[in-house]
């Protein structure tokens, strides 16, 4: 499953996930300029189900898999197992862990079940 993700700055890693229908955009008012200036590298992606255009257009964003169609649709129930495995797919393509993982509403119960189902390490 394709992602649209974005990275900014550098150093450790550190994930934000958004939550229910909302664009990993969404963090870049306030906290993504916060810890890119505290010394993170950070990364945002829009959660499988948030089209391409929600959002600011023109937004430069990538797919996590390099053959993903950009512009897929997803018609089918995402599942939590689902979620989580997106978000450790994307820790994984961005060199591994450890990572830091951020949340809120429902990106915070992607990042506890990250927490609790993943081998990689996470805080």
């Amino acid at each position: 499953m394709p992602l649209r993700y974005e990275v900014a700055g550098s150093g450790e890693l550190v994930v934000l996930v958004m939550g229910t229908a909302s664009s990993g955009r969404v963090w870049k008012l306030h906290q993504l300029p916060a810890l890119v200036a505290a010394g993170y590298r950070v990364a945002t992606f829009d959660s499988r189900g948030v089209t391409a255009d929600a959002g600011a257009a023109g937004a430069t964003t990538r797919a996590a898999t390099p053959d993903a169609a950009a512009d897929a649709v997803v018609t089918d129930a995402v599942t939590m197992e689902d979620m989580v495995g997106d978000a450790a797919a994307l820790i994984e393509h961005l060199g591994g862990g450890p990572a830091r993982v951020v949340g809120t509403s429902l990106g915070a119960r992607v990042a506890q079940e990250l927490v609790l189902w993943s081998r990689s390490p996470t805080t």
